[in-house]
């Protein structure tokens, strides 16, 4: 799989697109195809590593321990006590973290994410929005 690695900190072009083995998720864990994934911070971490914390995307193996999620299943959550390791093509997440999601939530809440995104960037720019200001639909 492809993976954003992090051999060494520093500005960003320190960052590479590597090919590395798909992670094989432990008992009581989760694969995720990631679909999308979080910034999340970057605090001091063994070398090297795959950033990134927060992710959304579709379970693709569900290991022995896991009960209420399968395959198939569209989620959203951390990835692991570590948070790291959702810059990639697949995640392995531990079930606590990885929660349900049906599409019509998912829709509604990224809809709000780019609206808060939106409203953020447009708020540097020219002041704050009036409250009169809609999210298009």
């Amino acid at each position: 799989m492809k993976a954003w690695q992090v051999h060494e900190f520093g500005p960003p072009d320190v960052m590479k697109f590597e090919e590395l083995p798909r992670p094989a998720p432990g008992p009581g864990e989760v694969l995720v195809k990631v679909a999308a994934a979080g910034v999340g911070s970057a605090l001091p971490q063994p070398l090297p590593l795959t950033p990134g914390s927060d992710l959304s995307g579709e379970i693709v193996e569900v290991r022995p321990g896991v009960s209420g999620l399968s395959a198939a299943e569209p989620v959203y959550g951390v990835t692991n006590s570590r948070f790291i390791g959702a810059y990639a093509e697949f995640a392995g997440t531990l079930t606590a973290a990885a929660e349900r999601e049906d599409r019509a939530r998912r829709r509604d809440r990224l809809r709000v994410q780019a609206w808060n995104k939106s409203r953020r960037q447009s708020d540097s720019y020219f002041g704050p929005a009036r409250d009169s200001v809609r999210p298009l639909s």
